[in-house]
């Protein structure tokens, strides 16, 4: 077979299973839920705790639910990041690959590792240059770091 008969052959896909009404009940009663929770705590209303652990639950179910859409995806024989495609919106998913992204470059910065150049002819250094965005960037991640933790502390 040549690469064009290859890339002809359809590609059988299994039938993706569908998400039940309970699951789009939860989820419109949950974020709703969350979202009014945490502007009441930022805002500094006095939350009752079991009001506290009552959303920290359906949190919990809200994510086993997920888990269990995400196992059954992967059983009908889609890989994990198929999978992951079909319950991340595409924006949210760019957004966090390109901020785990960001973190492993600094971690291999750090590192002074080298990532790409496997076989390159020539490595042209551009550390020297980068070093006071590379500080910048993990100076603005530690103190964004440092700022959510006295958010989000009692």
């Amino acid at each position: 077979m040549t690469t064009s008969e290859i890339q002809a052959v359809p590609v059988d896909r299994p039938s993706v299973p569908a998400r039940g009404p309970a699951k789009r009940t939860l989820r419109i009663v949950v974020l709703p839920a969350q979202l009014t929770l945490a502007i009441c705590l930022l805002a500094g209303v006095p939350v009752p705790g079991a009001v506290i652990v009552g959303a920290k639950v359906l949190l919990l179910v809200m994510l086993g639910a997920e888990v269990c859409v995400w196992l059954r995806l992967r059983r009908s024989g889609l890989s994990g990041r198929e999978a992951l495609t079909h319950l991340i919106p595409a924006s949210v998913l760019r957004f966090v690959t390109h901020e785990l992204r960001l973190m492993a470059s600094l971690v291999r910065w750090v590192g002074r590792r080298r990532h790409g150049v496997e076989g390159a002819d020539a490595v042209f250094q551009h550390g020297r240059d980068q070093a006071a965005l590379m500080y910048g960037f993990t100076f603005v991640c530690v103190a964004e770091t440092v700022a959510v933790s006295f958010l989000l502390a009692d």
